[in-house]
């Protein structure tokens, strides 16, 4: 409305204006800090459960949906109380008798009074106060209620804390009226209010998305950084030199509100990407309704009695030369909201579905080794505890089977430590319980336990469930700083698999002839296979590969095609 507009009418810059816009801006701020708390406790716990965070994390999350609700509705009422009498001049519905002598509804006159008004009005201002003061609880969640919070959780919060704190210094301030006018904190407060109400929203939403799957690049990182930091800049300056004075209505340049509805498309199209099941019919309606809505508002006479009705909050525009130019706000502005729009667009890039990966798997390159089982010792599987009611048809699952096995090798200096104290440090260092993890192998000679989760997850999850084990080795978690080497890989992986098949094989052929290939130089000089200890991680490795290759034969010989839980059953039986 504001485009097909902008050359007659503009918002006014008012208190109670750029308040109730920040409000309705609310939603989107606390929905994004909502899912960087919930997508932390998936990456730190493996589990997409609500009722995993910690308390106070959502206390402060139904805090704000409480505050949310309260103020819709109080708003709604205020709303109502000024459409049924606009002014003293009797612009709204009749409050007094008319002159038939029919005397108003007592509701009318209810809502009329001056303590309900006073009383809504002030339940208004205090749950958008108290909201915009839960955006900072939410905030501080963020970065320390949810588990590791990642550079763009860091991001996040400070456009989340850029955009509550002016709206929280607007809804203290007192406002009496005309007053107030021309008063330059004031000013101040609505020309920052108004810069963050227009991008703020829809960063924090391409925050809170952009590393939803634990893989960002590291240059989209420093991309949003810099995105943060010119918009927090630009909020800045336009505390120092505001646009307009309180009263004043001028609409924004062309570019400026093309830019925006840019970033609210690319907001709502992350969305629906990162979370398919959004993606209903319901939001196809929507969204078609929208278009329509749109495609009749270009048409003069359909937008006429809207435009009409909004006249109080959109009037015509004041006097352009009032308009306080400055090269310094304007340039920062138009930096910032490029740099945000090239945000979008990389964080809908990564967002996009991969392409299907037709690399070799290490159960292609099986046949190359030449096995020898009777050297091996087998330890129990451990069954998992997957019931009917675990398993949706609509979700694809991972029970932990067919993931390339985790490792951990214990330092040489143990004697042969059982699996359950080397299982119940490693279920420690991520986070877990024993009964999460599971031993599959003890390779006694080369110091290696092979193991797994044994609960299920959804397979789009199941990588950031892995890395809480790499990520316990890198940081060299107390539970585990003396039992394992942490310089050993952390988890098989199916490319290094055949590497090193490869060059065994090889070595066995060729013997002094042997030339290591690129390939394989690359792998020798890893830190895991290099120095002194090189040779002997290399065998434990290759061992390792050896023994999942085997189980994988066994695995998919009985394993059902529909993916039921007998098929697991089966291949249990088979290995016994």
């Amino acid at each position: 409305l504001q485009v097909l507009e902008r050359d007659e009418r503009g918002f006014i810059s008012t208190v109670s204006t750029v308040l109730a816009t920040g409000g309705g801006h609310c939603w989107a701020i606390v929905y994004a800090l909502m899912i960087a708390v919930l997508m932390q406790v998936v990456r730190f716990k493996g589990v997409h459960d609500a009722q995993a965070v910690p308390w106070w994390v959502g206390w402060a999350e139904k805090l704000s949906s409480s505050m949310m609700l309260i103020w819709t509705l109080a708003g709604t009422a205020v709303a109502y109380i000024r459409i049924i009498q606009v002014d003293e001049q009797m612009q709204g519905l009749p409050f007094h008798a008319g002159p038939d002598g029919f005397p108003c509804p007592e509701l009318l006159q209810f809502f009329q009074s001056p303590r309900f008004r006073w009383f809504v009005m002030a339940v208004y201002r205090l749950s958008g106060m108290v909201l915009f003061l839960s955006i900072f609880l939410l905030a501080v969640c963020v970065l320390i209620g949810g588990g590791s919070a990642t550079a763009c959780d860091v991001c996040l919060a400070i456009a989340a804390v850029s955009f509550a704190l002016p709206h929280v210094a607007l809804s203290v301030r007192p406002s009496s009226g005309d007053a107030r006018h021309g008063d330059p904190v004031t000013d101040s407060l609505l020309a920052m209010a108004s810069e963050a109400a227009s991008v703020g929203p829809q960063l924090c939403v391409i925050l809170a998305t952009a590393d939803i799957y634990d893989k960002m690049p590291r240059w989209h990182w420093v991309l949003h950084a810099l995105t943060t930091l010119c918009f927090v800049l630009s909020v800045g300056v336009c505390a120092w030199l505001p646009a307009q004075r309180e009263g004043m209505a001028v609409a924004p340049a062309l570019h400026s509100l093309c830019l925006c509805l840019a970033l609210d498309v690319a907001a709502m199209v992350m969305l629906v990407t990162v979370f398919p099941v959004l993606r209903d019919w319901l939001w196809w309606v929507l969204v078609v309704v929208q278009l329509l809505f749109i495609a009749a508002l270009s048409f003069k006479p359909v937008r006429e009695p809207i435009v009409d009705m909004m006249e109080p909050i959109m009037p015509f525009q004041s006097s352009r030369e009032k308009r306080f130019s400055s090269g310094l706000r304007d340039g920062l502005r138009g930096a910032m909201q490029v740099l945000a729009l090239i945000s979008a667009c990389a964080a809908l890039g990564g967002a996009m579905p991969d392409a299907p990966d037709t690399r070799p798997t290490a159960y292609d390159v099986a046949e190359r080794y030449n096995l020898n089982e009777q050297s091996y010792t087998y330890t129990d599987h451990d069954v998992p505890d997957v019931t009917p009611d675990a398993h949706r048809d609509d979700v694809e699952m991972d029970y932990g089977f067919e993931m390339p096995w985790l490792m951990l090798r214990w330092q040489s200096q143990l004697e042969a430590p059982e699996s359950e104290k080397l299982l119940e440090a490693a279920a420690q260092s991520m986070g877990m319980t024993r009964t999460d993890v599971a031993a599959e192998e003890m390779l006694v000679p080369n110091r290696v336990m092979l193991f797994r989760f044994s609960t299920p997850i959804a397979l789009n999850e199941s990588s950031a469930r892995q890395m809480r084990w790499h990520d316990a080795l890198s940081t060299r978690h107390e539970a585990i700083a003396g039992l394992a080497e942490l310089k050993f890989p952390a988890q098989l992986d199916a490319s290094m698999c055949d590497r090193i098949s490869t060059y065994y094989a090889e070595i066995t052929e060729l013997g002094e002839d042997y030339n290591a290939t690129a390939e394989e130089a690359e792998m020798l000089a890893q830190p895991a296979f290099s120095g002194p200890e090189g040779v002997d991680s290399r065998d434990a490795y290759h061992h390792a590969c050896m023994s999942w290759h085997v189980y994988r034969g066994d695995y998919h010989s009985g394993y059902h095609e529909d993916r039921d839980h007998e098929g697991y059953r089966d291949y249990y039986h088979h290995a016994e």
